[in-house]
């Protein structure tokens, strides 16, 4: 089953080169009102990311730590087991199929892939034979 995901925040360090791979975080803030005090409290969500080819080639040598991004891709839970302990360890990433800079001076809008973002084939029109 694909889950398409969809993550607007800012990265949290440099993308970084791995083989093949381009790895980078993206801090997501919201808000939300503490039961406690009724106050208001910002949380941070952290999404570990993922992606290959030039996608990921113009990443790396174009994003920067604290640039606004949107990243599009689906969900991936890998598992192994941990050598020292024995542990069952886990790993959740978003494998980025499109990433765009929303926002950082003078590169506004840079588009850090080289093909555009899949789109649902537009409805069918209507028949105008439709009795109702």
């Amino acid at each position: 089953m694909y889950q398409h995901v969809v993550v607007v925040g800012r990265l949290g360090a440099d993308p970084e080169q791995r083989g093949g791979a381009v790895t980078f975080s993206v801090a997501v803030d919201d808000r939300q009102k503490s039961r406690e005090t009724g106050q208001w409290e910002k949380t941070t969500e952290w999404f570990r990311c993922v992606t290959f080819g030039r996608t990921g080639e113009i990443l790396a040598s174009d994003a920067r730590k604290g640039d606004r991004v949107l990243v599009e891709g689906k969900m991936r839970t890998s598992s192994w087991t941990d050598r020292d302990t024995g542990a069952k360890r886990y790993k959740t990433e978003l494998i980025a199929l499109f990433v765009r800079q929303l926002s950082n001076g003078q590169r506004d809008g840079t588009r850090f892939e080289d093909t555009p973002p899949r789109r649902s084939p537009a409805p069918a029109p209507l028949d105008d034979d439709t009795p109702f």
